[in-house]
């Protein structure tokens, strides 16, 4: 990826599952999926927003470039950009936090930029929502 050219990686999480897709030219680039083992479904979709971004941000760290990490989920935006706290002490969000200041912090090969989308807003959005929900 030392070309410079930026990945957008679009994340979802539904009642109990999660997803991320890595788009680069306009191509998948990469993408996982899976459930929240042992953790019962529920309406709250912010653990399966955070494992999908966790997740996303796991993959992002072992290919550097420059990533646009898109998310529907306001709550995500104000976790990521420090402006709310999680209370839970839920893994995947300390994580992703984490990383992601370790990250914009170093001069290193990897640079995140954090956007919030409308869901369903774009082909992309309208396949990890798919991808999340099982559908």
């Amino acid at each position: 990826m030392g070309s410079g050219k930026k990945t957008y990686i679009y994340t979802d999480g539904s009642d109990s599952s999660w997803a991320f897709i890595a788009v680069r030219d306009d191509k998948e680039v990469a993408t996982a999926m899976g459930d929240m083992e042992g953790v019962p479904a529920t309406t709250d979709n912010d653990r399966t927003e955070g494992r999908a971004i966790f997740k996303a941000v796991e993959w992002a760290m072992s290919n550097p470039g420059n990533y646009v990490l898109i998310t529907d989920s306001k709550s995500a935006i104000n976790k990521l950009n420090g402006n709310w706290k999680d209370h839970t002490g839920n893994a995947d969000w300390m994580g992703a936090i984490r990383m992601i200041a370790s990250v914009n912090e170093s001069p290193g090969p990897v640079s995140f930029r954090i956007v919030w989308r409308e869901r369903l807003s774009d082909e992309w959005m309208r396949r990890v929502d798919k991808m999340a929900s099982g559908r």
